[in-house]
């Protein structure tokens, strides 16, 4: 539906004639995305994608959108800002629907692509091996802060372990190290 907000605020009485001549004339096309809509988006290739994607990811069941969606996405290739608008085509989805990358590249290989098949694929790569190392990262940071607990309490075991071999009573070997009885126990120390 085309919009000409010129002409809607130029019937309203209560702004001044004098006025009128500085209110631009501007021209808005309105899409109507909620997934009920049945109506073709329209527009250039990166506003229909993101109609698209919109759509399918308001509503359950509203895959066909994003299949389309997906299809256009080769014509981004074209484009010279094509793999930052397809990274954030991507990103969009990830994010707002529950659909992985490795079912959206099973879905792509289903889907016959007119152009830019090479160029969806490297770039759904390129997010996947982000989201590998993103997770290499993390589990080393898990690993790290893991062996400093293990080591910390390893420590502490052997401080027990010295001063209940010179004669410390175990309550004061408990104060002292912070370990429960239970811990002790389980290390065969008390």
């Amino acid at each position: 539906m085309l919009v000409r907000i010129f002409f809607l605020l130029k019937k309203c009485a209560s702004i001044p004639k004098i006025l009128l001549e500085y209110i631009p004339d501007f021209r808005y096309l309105l899409h109507d995305i909620s997934p009920e809509v049945k109506t073709k988006i329209q527009g250039g290739i990166v506003i229909r994608i993101a109609q698209l994607l919109m759509r399918g990811a308001a509503g359950k069941g509203r895959e066909s959108e994003i299949l389309e969606a997906l299809e256009l996405m080769g014509l981004l290739a074209d484009l010279d800002n094509g793999e930052r608008w397809m990274e954030i085509f991507f990103r969009y989805l990830l994010a707002t629907t529950d659909i992985r990358l490795e079912k959206i590249a099973h879905k792509l290989r289903e889907v016959r692509l007119t152009k830019g098949e090479e160029f969806i694929m490297s770039t759904m790569q390129k997010l996947i091996d982000q989201g590998f190392e993103k997770g290499i990262e993390q589990g080393i940071e898990k690993g790290i802060e893991k062996g400093i607990e293990k080591g910390a309490k390893q420590t502490k075991l052997e401080t027990a372990a010295s001063m209940l071999a010179r004669g410390y009573p175990l309550e004061e070997v408990i104060a002292i190290t912070g370990l429960s009885r239970e811990e002790l126990a389980e290390a065969g120390l008390a």
